[in-house]
């Protein structure tokens, strides 16, 4: 994954994501020698950033709410934090930055607290 994410290549970010939902699938149906990890999914995120392709943005902030919604439901090997937002606003323009304070703070105040910070560096 960290291949196919650190390379640029058109469709490399649509592969990457495939390996990851394998993994994740496989590990829900029972694969105790595979599990998916906060670096999985921070490496799926960045192929989608580095893509540069569109609607990449808006497919880095779904998987980092897939990844969310598996770890509340009881998948602890994993939860986004600090880097997987990071790696998600990295996808997004300046010009989106209000739609990204919305959606990290969904994720609560320490996330909202990090966007603001980095809003206030970049401005």
């Amino acid at each position: 994954m960290n291949a196919l994410a650190k390379s640029g290549d058109q469709g490399a970010a649509a592969r990457a994501e495939k390996v990851l939902q394998n993994v994740v699938r496989r590990h829900i149906d029972g694969n105790d020698d595979i599990k998916p990890t906060t670096i999985n999914f921070n490496t799926d995120i960045n192929a989608w950033a580095n893509s540069g392709g569109k609607g990449a943005a808006v497919r880095a902030e779904e998987i980092s709410v897939w990844m969310d919604q598996l770890n509340k439901s009881g998948n602890t090997d994993f939860k986004p934090g600090t880097i997987t937002f990071n790696e998600v606003i990295d996808t997004w323009d300046l010009k989106a930055s209000m739609r990204m304070k919305q959606v990290l703070s969904m994720h609560g105040p320490k996330m909202e607290n990090a966007v603001l910070l980095l809003v206030k560096s970049i401005s």
